[in-house]
């Protein structure tokens, strides 16, 4: 039967039917590597199993099954196994069906069990454990990732390294010395990865890099009858974490036999940390029922058709309701979180996907479209609230030059009475002395003298006054306050924030205790975040506002509170 080609983006070829390979019973295998000493092939162990496999390197126009086909596999009667080899021989594809020209995959050709192969024409190559000594010593090429890239790919083009090699001691040296990349199999485009050079047997010199081009005054050419928000779609779900691919081919099989081969320039593809996959059809170009084809073929996929009319709020709503998300909320609503402090979260969309994956700290998202920077959360919230899970995304996002450094320091931590009584006497701005020893009562005639110890001394409002930390007992504290003396003892078993009241009002300083509310921009209720931190408020003797709380400051937490002309007093004492 000859290929049916259509006119809308994208391609329906007809191949024999392949059984869906994505089902949750399918068999794990471990991969042990060997090399047949004087073979054209490298031979692989999987599970019980050796596999002869063949490097193959993409070309134009070429997909997975139409390679597999090309090598006569499709019809072979253990093709069930062979596939199954195939997807464990290239794990660090993260995609088999998105493949580009020049990517490197291993072809298996033969299944044999591992009884059957006679020891003496197998020889194991020889692991070598990489110490942190010899990572240290290599020689190191520095390469940032463009889009499309995948880190095969990106070594295998720069590189001459076996295969046999590639995939057991070169990527794990890749791996520790990008610690910064949880999965070394899951890279984007801007990030700095580290490549070893460190042994001509493994890798010999890297390829040339081309000439930078000449930057160019031309305007990019706009593809038409398509929505026009696609950069601003794509920035905003690659800031809440997600991966959206907008070049090469999308090559999707079908079980009935045929697959769909589509542009990315014109059907982009969201690849979510959940799992699921959305399909962007830009231009509303592909048919309903070929739309329908895909969902129910791959449970994972999802197609979502824009308008070229679109504005970016009514796609970017189109395309969160088909997210797959634990909960989507939108203006108005809003999610309450405890976290020492309360936080209401309100914003154009609350993205709630339960549990923060894995390299993807996030588990609510607050998404917010802005029309000037007056409306931006403030960014040193942001980043405290990056903490707690909640990531916050303005867009037009906030430009690195523009990120405020904040007043981390505009904070005192605390952990002990004597620090806490000290603190706060010098805040009214009164002199004090500490360890002085006072003769409280005396006579000549009588040859003896009465002498305390007072932990905290001053004089203030016409009175001489005694912050005791608990060595003086009831009956001499009496015996002080007849004899002219105004004492506070801070004995006994009470909260910070009870002895923070006992010293100001012994200092007759007025205070406010409660939960007290921030707001994270100068946005309207319906779509802003509020922050309500417990502790007490007052002011010192340069009319400074304080707040003293016992919820932990953070560096961010601090220069939010200094924005709103607040320092902090973070009290950990026990």
């Amino acid at each position: 039967m000859r290929p049916l080609i259509l006119t809308l983006g994208w391609i329906l070829v007809l191949v024999p039917f392949v059984a869906d390979a994505s089902k949750s019973n399918e068999k794990t295998y471990s991969i042990t590597l060997t090399k047949t000493a004087g073979a054209d092939h490298d031979v692989y162990r999987v599970g019980n199993r050796k596999v002869l496999a063949d490097v193959h390197e993409v070309k134009k126009g070429e997909y997975l099954w139409k390679i597999m086909r090309d090598k006569g596999l499709l019809k072979r009667a253990d093709f069930p196994a062979l596939f199954k080899a195939l997807k464990e021989l290239n794990k660090s594809f993260k995609n088999l069906d998105l493949i580009h020209p020049g990517d490197k995959i291993l072809i298996p050709l033969k299944i044999t069990p591992v009884e059957g192969v006679a020891p003496t024409k197998v020889a194991k190559v020889v692991e070598t454990k990489v110490t942190p000594a010899q990572l240290k010593d290599l020689k190191l090429d520095h390469y940032t990732v463009a889009p499309g890239d995948n880190i095969v790919k990106v070594v295998t083009s720069r590189y001459d390294i076996p295969a046999s090699q590639l995939y057991g001691q070169y990527m794990d040296m890749v791996k520790k010395l990008n610690p910064h990349i949880r999965d070394i199999n899951r890279i984007y485009p801007g990030q700095v990865i580290k490549l070893p050079i460190f042994s001509p047997k493994v890798v010999r010199k890297p390829i040339e890099r081309p000439p930078p081009k000449e930057p160019t005054t031309k305007a990019p050419r706009r593809t038409t009858g398509l929505n026009p928000h696609a950069q601003e779609l794509r920035a905003i779900f690659e800031a809440i974490g997600e991966e959206w691919v907008q070049s090469g081919e999308h090559f999707i099989p079908l079980r009935s036999g045929g697959q769909i081969d589509l542009k990315a320039t014109s059907f982009p593809l969201i690849n979510l940390t959940n799992g699921a996959r959305i399909i962007v059809d830009l231009g509303n170009k592909l048919p309903p029922r070929m739309a329908s084809l895909i969902e129910n073929t791959w449970g994972s996929y999802r197609v979502v058709h824009l308008l070229p009319s679109d504005d970016l709020p009514t796609a970017l709503e189109k395309i969160l309701s088909r997210c797959g998300y634990v909960k989507v909320l939108r203006r108005g609503e809003s999610v309450v979180m405890e976290r020492g402090v309360r936080l209401q979260l309100k914003g154009d969309w609350i993205v709630e996907r339960g549990a923060a994956p894995s390299g993807n700290g996030w588990s609510t998202a607050v998404i917010n479209i802005i029309s000037d920077d007056s409306e931006r959360t403030v960014p040193s919230l942001v980043r405290y609230l990056q903490g707690l899970g909640v990531q916050v995304v303005d867009f037009p996002l906030l430009s690195p030059a523009k990120k405020s450094t904040g007043h981390e320091k505009a904070f005192l931590s605390i952990s002990d009475l004597k620090t806490l009584s000290r603190v706060l006497v010098d805040m009214a701005g009164i002199k004090y002395s500490t360890g002085v020893e006072i003769p409280v009562y005396g006579k000549k005639e009588a040859d003896f003298n009465l002498i305390i110890m007072a932990d905290i001394f001053f004089s203030h409002q016409g009175k001489d006054c005694i912050i005791d930390l608990g060595s003086l007992d009831k009956t001499l504290i009496s015996f002080l306050e007849k004899h002219r003396f105004k004492v506070l003892s801070l004995s006994g078993k009470k909260g910070p924030l009870e002895r923070i009241e006992e010293i100001l009002g012994f200092l007759g300083y007025p205070f406010e205790r409660g939960f007290h509310p921030f707001w994270g921009s100068t946005r309207d209720p319906s779509r802003n975040i509020k922050i309500e931190i417990p502790g007490v408020i007052f002011a010192d003797v340069s009319a400074q506002k304080v707040l003293a709380t016992t919820v932990p400051i953070t560096p961010e937490l601090a220069s939010f509170l200094w924005s709103h002309g607040f320092k902090a007093l973070s009290l950990a004492i026990r």
